[in-house]
């Protein structure tokens, strides 16, 4: 689409559009709109066909995944050696043709690729030195289309022949020379190149319209691609050699095609591959798979649909958009290289409301917050909570380097943030655990945890042995003299003061001092009575005798609590009375409906008796007109 071509870099010229409809034909280009839709915040409807199958995609900025939180499928490539020496796909053979021989024939001269064949005639010493495909200054174009047509089909598959190792268990290629292909010179078979003078675009030069071939689904004989390869060279040479020395493949391009189609036919009759039409080799260079019209008519017609979703904001129907993370798996922090493999960060979208990551790479990015927190975050610190900022910032660094997120914004930094507090948790628990399997602190010294350096283990060790740990892991609580410390200092910013750091040292000093023998140590409650007076800010251990006013103010609630427990008392006992009254209605409707049930039950006994009596009657009156009336019609009749 041309689309594709105008954009601009940035997201102004979108800004104003409610919804943009996309149907680009190339990955970089529906990544490109991807990002600009991302930084103005306009819903993008993605949509696209291949053949008979199609998708259409939904991505609001903040409730859908975006376009790039779904891997897609990179190109398939080929190894070098199949494509050069052993091709056994007709798709090996369109590789050499286009990605090698076409741009070493006419692309930058510069570059050097695998098809770099140095000439083994012996003319000269200096010719040897020279690279065979470039056109000499005094060589005519006959002589230039004939070294190049037998070098690249007639040497280098002899070359390739000479290796006997490799044709063991394969078929063996046949060189082809111009004087076995052509049944005259290649002289007479030209074709007429003033067809193309009609045309000034050098896309539209065509080695089929001199040669007078007009369906390009017709495929052509080993003869007429030989023809079309001669002809295509010979325009590249006479119509467009300044192009020369700057031309890469295009699929628009109509005679790139058609040298590309001919060379990759005449390779595969070579190696015994069947040979393709033009239409179907454009559609393999190209990565092309034509479209079907019905196919295009129905994706065309979802992307109506979702375009009428998002316009009233039904986002709950949203196609093909997940709005659900998956589960994360251990944090390993593996394959994210495959797919930093291009260089570019992976794009990640989040939740405005509550800052969680709303895409496919979720479960990636919580695997690498573990990762960076394993590997980065300092270990000599009791909790997330107490490392420096300046500390935390590898770890934040490590994941910017491979994804690509506003840590600015607050909603994502506090998950990302309260993320890697967990696993810093989680982390310490695990080695808590390891730690646990040795007998003795000594024994587990010498055997640190995973990779972590051994002067950190030692850390950890002798954390795992503190009191303070050891109380915080069985819930035991705290003494008089170990509260006092925790209410007057913090990891962070130290003591409270330093008055309530000599009195916790001397009360520390008290608790050690040697007891006499027969005498009895202090308990830790008096201790801190001794030290701690009863007014000492930010210590409220010990309770205090209530003062009159506060006695006075709670007598003043009790009775009024009082007033108001009397009054709902009251309320509930005229609700039970109503109570106790409608439940004396129910009993006597109840007993009512028990005499209108019996009632009930005699008039149907009496109606059954009555069916009874008619039933009878009408017995007898039948016997009577039988007796009254014993007349033969029949008789009467004849």
């Amino acid at each position: 689409m041309q689309m594709s071509r105008t954009l601009t870099s940035t997201s102004t010229s979108i800004s104003n559009l409610m919804l943009f409809l996309n149907g680009l034909d190339n990955l970089d280009a529906r990544r490109h709109v991807n990002r600009l839709c991302l930084a103005a915040d306009v819903p993008f409807v993605e949509s696209g066909t291949t053949g008979f199958l199609g998708q259409v995609t939904v991505h609001v900025k903040g409730k859908t995944e975006c376009y790039e939180c779904q891997p897609k499928p990179t190109p398939k490539t080929y190894p070098v050696c199949t494509i050069t020496s052993t091709p056994s796909k007709f798709v090996h053979c369109i590789v050499w043709a286009k990605d090698l021989l076409f741009e070493k024939l006419f692309g930058d001269k510069n570059q050097d690729n695998d098809l770099h064949v140095r000439s083994s005639d012996a003319a000269s010493s200096s010719q040897q030195a020279e690279d065979v495909f470039e056109r000499q200054n005094d060589e005519g174009i006959e002589e230039y289309t004939k070294r190049i047509y037998d070098h690249v089909f007639g040497y280098n598959i002899e070359i390739a022949l000479s290796n006997e190792e490799t044709w063991k268990n394969r078929n063996r290629p046949k060189p082809l020379y111009n004087r076995d292909v052509f049944p005259e010179e290649p002289s007479q078979q030209n074709g007429n190149m003033d067809k193309n003078c009609a045309t000034e675009d050098p896309l539209s030069v065509s080695a089929m319209t001199s040669l007078s071939l007009k369906n390009p689904q017709d495929i052509w004989s080993l003869l007429e691609n030989s023809r079309i390869f001669v002809e295509a060279i010979k325009l590249f040479f006479g119509k467009r050699e300044k192009e020369i020395g700057n031309l890469s493949f295009d699929k628009d391009d109509q005679l790139a095609v058609e040298f590309v189609t001919a060379a990759a036919n005449i390779r595969a009759a070579s190696f015994g591959i069947p040979l393709h039409s033009l239409f179907e080799a454009k559609g393999i260079a190209g990565n092309i798979v034509h479209a079907v019209a019905t196919t295009n008519a129905v994706i065309a017609g979802l992307i109506v649909i979702e375009a009428i979703k998002v316009l009233q904001g039904d986002a709950n129907n949203y196609r093909g958009s997940s709005t659900t993370r998956k589960r994360c798996g251990p944090s390993r922090g593996k394959g994210l290289d495959v797919l930093l493999e291009n260089g570019e960060r992976i794009l990640l979208s989040f939740t405005e409301e509550e800052g969680r990551p709303l895409c496919a790479y979720a479960y990636k990015f919580a695997s690498e917050i573990g990762v960076a927190v394993r590997l980065f975050a300092p270990i000599q610190f009791e909790s997330w909570g107490a490392i420096p900022d300046d500390k935390k910032e590898p770890v934040f660094q490590r994941l910017l380097g491979k994804f690509d997120f506003d840590i600015s914004a607050p909603h994502i930094f506090k998950y990302v943030n309260k993320s890697m507090a967990d696993r810093y948790s989680n982390n310490r628990y695990y080695c808590h655990q390891y730690f646990k399997k040795f007998a003795t602190i000594t024994e587990a010294r010498r055997h640190p945890y995973r990779k972590i350096w051994q002067e950190d283990w030692e850390w950890l060790c002798d954390h795992f042995e503190s009191k303070k740990f050891k109380r915080r892991a069985t819930g035991e609580q705290p003494n008089e003299i170990e509260l006092f410390y925790i209410t007057h200092y913090n990891v962070k910013n130290g003591w409270s003061s330093d008055k309530a750091q000599a009195i916790y040292e001397k009360m520390k000093e008290m608790e050690q001092e040697n007891i006499p023998e027969g005498g009895t140590p202090l308990s830790a409650r008096e201790i801190v009575k001794i030290n701690v007076s009863n007014n000492f800010r930010g210590f409220g251990f010990r309770p205090t005798q209530p003062s009159p006013s506060t006695t006075s103010k709670e007598s003043l609630v009790e009775t009024e609590l009082r007033g108001i427990v009397d009054i709902q008392m009251k309320e509930l006992e005229s609700t039970r009375k109503g109570l106790d009254s409608t439940r004396a209605e129910l009993s006597n409707t109840c007993d009512e409906l028990k005499k209108c049930q019996t009632e009930l039950n005699d008039t149907r006994s009496e109606l059954g008796k009555q069916q009874e009596h008619m039933k009878n009657e009408k017995e007898r009156l039948d016997r009577i007109e039988k007796y009254l009336f014993p007349i033969n019609f029949s008789r009467l009749a004849t």
